[in-house]
């Protein structure tokens, strides 16, 4: 069933004509080969969907911030210090990760990743009232395991899709949003169950490796996909570009926001006045926003090409903690705004690695993205502690959301001030798009 709505989502998408190019872009990756390598191919687009929705259920660590703090004496600093490690190292180890899985293969790096996994939860599960063990265990070791199995997945899937790489990034990071979902659920419902924090920890460290490592193993990279013909540029090239740096301004401003909410969601909608069952469903309706997002993206990318794209999501970003300030009591609100805050989110984690795959080659993506996915390890760090640090400090959220929106606004003027020259890309082609902000002339 997985298998034959993932190949449907992808076959949909065949056949696009480039609305900005004008004509597709067909590489001579060979796709259309035998009818194995055509079921391999989907084959591991879900092995690299389970992988992101094993991964993505780190966004669901609201659910365990108030039992963390009222039960074993943490603050709301403390659990905030433990997701944005986990954020921070999952974007440091793509770096290396990355180069290896080029270098070597994809497979042996993710399972190192399911494996770290498994211990890093395992650790988490003896922490008790330790805040080192901890932050050692669900902080930096899950953070080693993610950037592992995240860059390749990620890599992997674009290299079997060259000619979709938005439609692809968005179904793949989708899965990494719909996996807070599920584990907001299944911390639910264990919860309800009378089950421990360390209990949570044990369990999911153990289910989710062993699915993880499976997934991990099923990793291929297509026949001669180094056939996708575009020059290498180097690395100390890539970091004079202005394209480079403006993908990761608007990346770190564009994704802050959303780190300082997603992880207190749950304690935000408590703390003005919503019932608890209507605060943990947030948590879920922003998820399905930070899930079903990924998709739109991805599909915006393909369609109305990607400037205009970051133009629209940051400005939803603008919006949300506007939004969630404005909801107050009313349960409707709040949950609209919590879908807001996922949906403008997502667009982050979609639009701007959809764009270096497209500036850099599918082959060189495992080396260019983690450098540029710095943004969000930086913003995992900065989003959680201020939002976190502010409400130790205030009391309540307010001040929080009010910086998120300042936030917002100036990573859309940076994407405005540091827009690239026209100049053509890598791929010898004229500029894809125009600058959708820049005046007539006249």
């Amino acid at each position: 069933m997985c298998l034959a709505l993932v190949r449907a989502s992808v076959e949909a998408a065949d056949g696009y004509e480039d609305a900005t190019l004008g004509a597709m872009v067909r590489l001579p990756v060979p796709l259309a080969g035998s009818g194995r390598c055509m079921s391999a191919r989907y084959l591991v687009l879900v092995a690299c969907l389970v992988l992101q929705i094993c991964a993505g259920g780190i966004y669901a660590w609201s659910a365990l911030v108030t039992p963390l703090r009222e039960g074993y004496g943490f603050t709301a600093l403390q659990t905030q210090l433990v997701f944005g490690t986990v954020l921070l190292t999952l974007t440091c180890v793509m770096i290396p990760a990355g180069r290896l899985q080029e270098r070597y293969h994809p497979r042996p790096i993710a399972a190192t990743g399911a494996v770290l996994f498994a211990v890093g939860y395992g650790i988490a599960s003896v922490s008790g009232e330790s805040f080192l063990l901890l932050w050692l265990g669900a902080g930096l070791i899950m953070g080693l395991a993610l950037g592992c199995t995240y860059v390749c997945s990620m890599a992997t899937g674009v290299k079997w899709f060259p000619r979709h790489k938005g439609l692809i990034m968005g179904l793949i990071t989708g899965g990494y949003g719909a996996g807070a979902i599920l584990m907001s659920q299944l911390t639910s419902v264990m919860r309800d169950s009378g089950w421990t924090v360390p209990d949570v920890f044990l369990h999911v460290g153990i289910g989710y490796g062993a699915v993880m490592l499976l997934a991990a193993l099923c990793l291929r990279v297509p026949p001669r996909a180094e056939q996708e013909l575009l020059p290498i540029v180097p690395l100390r090239q890539v970091f004079f570009e202005r394209r480079f740096w403006q993908t990761f301004l608007v990346f770190l401003l564009g994704n802050l926001p959303g780190l300082m909410i997603i992880g207190s969601i749950q304690p935000i909608g408590k703390e003005q006045g919503l019932d608890i069952a209507t605060a943990v469903l947030a948590i879920s309706v922003l998820s399905v926003g930070n899930a079903g997002g990924r998709v739109f993206w991805g599909w915006m990318f393909d369609s109305i090409g990607r400037d205009r794209a970051v133009v629209g999501s940051m400005l939803l970003v603008v919006a949300a903690p506007i939004l969630i300030w404005l909801a107050g009591d009313s349960s409707w609100l709040f949950l609209g705004a919590a879908f807001l805050v996922g949906l403008s989110f997502s667009s982050c984690l979609v639009l701007h690695p959809a764009y270096i795959a497209r500036e850099y080659g599918a082959n060189r993506f495992g080396a260019v993205y983690p450098w540029v996915s710095l943004a969000h390890g930086l913003g995992a760090v900065a989003g959680p502690a201020i939002g976190g640090a502010t409400r130790d400090a205030t009391g309540g959220y307010d001040l929080a959301l009010l910086i998120a929106t300042l936030l917002a606004a100036l990573g859309l003027m940076a994407f405005w001030l540091l827009r690239p020259r026209q100049y053509p890309s890598v791929t010898g082609k004229p500029p894809a798009e125009p600058d959708p902000l820049s005046l007539p002339p006249g």
